[in-house]
């Protein structure tokens, strides 16, 4: 399935700045590491789902080429920690052309133009699939994280906290499990800059994060409703994936008037559901990507049901 193939339309993307140095002056005090993670889990300890538009762009280079493709009518919806349904559209095209999710246990991706195809696989496998022959090139798990929507570690009973930097306006540090490394504004204490390291301490995937505005939030006064990023530009180190998203209309989608979109989270993140009933994919374009390509010439796999 190839990113060209599935959305339609050229888009210029500007690049990535990430955070800004003449936001703020380096203040007389760097805080340590739990005093920035207390205020900045303090944002999102409401939080617990989003529903938002969004204006989808994405770069990504084939055949030594780099194209340029957007989704002008799409939709997230994420129920944290490990819930995603990130559907990609064009006005006037009833249907998404993309929907690309995950629930706690696996990660799914629909082509929905001409012959329907999902390909699917477990997170446990992730690991020894190629990203880069995904056509997002992320983890659907890892984009609540980059989006700044998840707590960070609050170092509670470490004998040593990592380590709080000053870089470009914001407090920078690196999580006490290693795996991620923030840039946090001082001031509210909100994400700018995210980075997922790979077992060595290399950026795996990063996100830039700007125009914070607070979600609304059912039963949540306008003091204590969560601030969130509605520009994360997603992309890969290399250079050869980049995916920004412009979101708007932010909320949790549980006041009276938003019954349809409480109703569709309801089977947002249901691989069943969709595959089956919402999308209707016939079960020989049930891609498991977990089931090693036969080899030539070998005896097929036996036939299993998709769903295990």
């Amino acid at each position: 399935m190839a990113m060209a193939a599935l959305l339609v339309g050229c888009v210029t993307m500007k690049p990535a700045e990430g955070p800004d140095a003449s936001r703020a002056a380096r203040p007389s005090r760097i805080p340590p590491y739990d005093e920035v993670a207390f205020y900045y889990n303090r944002n999102v300890a409401l939080l617990d789902r989003l529903w938002a538009k969004a204006l989808v762009q994405v770069e990504y280079r084939e055949e030594d080429k780099k194209k340029r493709e957007q989704g002008d009518d799409s939709t997230l919806m994420i129920e944290v920690p490990d819930r995603l349904a990130l559907s990609i559209g064009k006005f006037g095209i009833s249907q998404p052309l993309v929907w690309a999710g995950c629930d706690a246990h696996r990660y799914w991706l629909f082509d929905l133009m001409g012959d329907k195809v999902v390909a699917y696989g477990k997170h446990a496998n992730l690991d020894r699939i190629r990203l880069t022959n995904l056509p997002l090139k992320v983890r659907p798990t890892d984009i609540p994280m980059l989006m700044g929507l998840m707590p960070l570690e609050s170092g509670q009973g470490l004998k040593t906290l990592p380590p709080v930097e000053w870089d470009r306006g914001c407090f920078v540090t690196v999580t006490p499990d290693g795996r991620s490394r923030v840039w946090v504004e001082p001031g509210r204490f909100l994400p700018r800059r995210v980075e997922l390291l790979d077992s060595r301490g290399r950026v795996a995937v990063m996100c830039d994060l700007d125009s914070p505005v607070q979600m609304e939030m059912i039963g949540v006064g306008s003091g204590e409703q969560p601030w969130v990023s509605t520009v994360a530009d997603i992309a890969l180190p290399s250079g050869e994936f980049r995916m920004k998203m412009t979101l708007s209309r932010l909320t949790d989608a549980r006041a009276n008037n938003e019954t349809a979109k409480d109703r569709a989270f309801r089977r947002a993140f249901d691989f069943d559901f969709l595959a089956r009933t919402a999308f209707h994919i016939p079960p020989e374009n049930w891609i498991n990507l977990d089931v090693p390509a036969p080899v030539p010439g070998s005896e097929p796999a036996p036939e299993r049901d998709p769903l295990n």
